[in-house]
């Protein structure tokens, strides 16, 4: 509720300003959602395909602050290179799909998984969609906003603080993942997000050096 309130307040308040700011981050990191996605789909094609089921479902209710919700656990059991696997899941989103026949296998680590090649397409698709919504919501924001200038020189303030910020934590996330095998999943994300903050100070430098450009053309 209170976050829902502060976007009041800002459509209230014509802070047209922040709210550019977060179409921006938000379609960013849509994007490089986008971006794994499809990646995912690509090397989830080269994947072996083996038979499986699902057994000892179970679910329980988890209440927080933000509501009720369940969280299932159940295990998958596979058969690949002529013996059965298995592993327990939980998951907070979805039940398990009990008809499930066959997973998908890295052939080079061993690893499972639940999804598909066109589930991951598919999911890009949608987030691709939500990209260009966005960018289209913040058009419109711009062309709106009579004192564009002034807020977006304080959209390219806060890029580069975020930046700075983001770009030291995840920097130093990146270091850990790679200083131990057990993270080598995580690998791509952290590398991701560190260059979302670094691009986003860079473009926040490169927006108050143009900016800084006009006003000093505009006084001549």
């Amino acid at each position: 509720m209170a976050d829902f309130s502060r976007v009041i307040r800002m459509i209230v308040e014509k802070d047209y300003a922040t709210m550019r700011l977060i179409c921006v981050f938000c379609a960013v990191m849509f994007f490089g959602l986008t971006i794994m996605q499809y990646q995912s789909a690509d090397e989830m094609s080269d994947y072996d395909t083996a038979p499986a089921y699902i057994t000892d479902v179970t679910s329980r209710e988890v209440v927080n602050r933000k509501g009720v919700y369940y969280e299932y656990t159940y295990n998958v059991h596979w058969y690949y290179e002529d013996e059965w696997h298995v592993k327990t899941i939980s998951s907070q989103i979805d039940p398990p799909d009990q008809e499930l026949s066959e997973v998908r296998v890295n052939p080079v680590s061993k690893k499972m998984t639940i999804g598909s090649s066109e589930g991951s397409r598919h999911g890009a698709n949608m987030t691709a969609i939500i990209v260009g919504i966005l960018l289209v919501l913040y058009i419109i924001l711009l062309v709106i906003d009579k004192n564009r200038l002034e807020g977006i020189n304080r959209n390219c303030t806060l890029s580069i603080a975020m930046g700075v910020v983001g770009g030291i934590i995840t920097g130093l996330c990146c270091k850990i993942v790679y200083s131990d095998s057990r993270y080598v999943d995580d690998q791509g994300i952290m590398i991701f997000l560190t260059a979302l903050f670094v691009i986003m100070g860079i473009g926040g430098i490169i927006g108050k050096v143009l900016i800084a450009s006009n006003k000093n053309k505009g006084k001549r």
